[in-house]
Formats: structure tokens, C-alpha cells, sequence
């Protein structure tokens, strides 16, 4: 329901950063993420189109991090479910892009 911003590279250079080598994302997000990585970092949705097996088992078998466009309603019901679970993980905007790192649970705030 927004648009994805036109520059990945932001977002790339924070992976990197971060050593995340897996990420659950947006198909369209997730694809430009692989392709722009030359697959250091793969990435993939759990649902909807699956464009390559050996990317969908790498990240069900545990993303490190999960990627929304910022404002995304993706993005919010992702923060509800969170909320409703009661945990939550460390994120951060990243030109226009919220990466949420999944190595961590931290408690939820109320």
C-alpha cells in the first residue's frame, strides 16, 4: 500500500553491517535484495510466490532479520502481531525501509 523506495543501497550496506545473511521480506522487496547482493544476503518471503527454493529454506529455516517498507500496513500488522505475543525485536529505519532484527527478543512495552 506504499511505494518501495527506488534505492536499496542504504538498506544493503546496513545488512552488511550487520552480517545478516537471511531476511523475510515482501516478494518485491526480497527479490531486489538477493539480486543486488549477488546472493550474500538471501532473502524471501514465507508466503505468497516462491521464486527460488533454495531461498525460501534458508530464511524458514531462521531470517535473521525482516524487512518492511516503512508506513507499510505489512509493517503495522507485523508490530500488532508482536504486540498481541508480547515481544518484540530491536529495528531500525533505514532510508525509508524498517529492518527488524530477529537474533534478539527484547520485552514489549505496553
Amino acid at each position: 500500500n506504499v511505494a518501495v523506495p527506488d534505492d536499496f543501497g542504504g538498506l544493503i550496506e546496513y545488512l552488511y553491517a550487520h552480517d545478516i545473511a537471511t531476511v523475510e521480506a515482501d516478494y518485491w522487496i526480497a527479490y531486489r535484495i538477493s539480486f543486488e547482493t549477488n546472493e550474500r544476503v538471501l532473502a524471501a518471503t514465507t508466503s505468497g510466490i516462491v521464486r527460488n527454493d533454495h531461498y525460501q529454506d534458508a530464511v524458514k529455516s531462521g531470517a535473521e532479520a525482516r524487512v518492511f517498507v516503512q508506513g507499510s500496513s505489512e509493517l503495522a500488522a507485523f508490530r500488532e502481531e508482536l504486540q498481541a505475543r508480547g515481544v518484540d525485536f530491536p529495528y531500525e529505519t533505514v532510508d525509508g525501509f524498517v529492518v527488524y532484527l530477529l537474533r534478539e527478543k527484547v520485552q514489549a512495552t505496553s
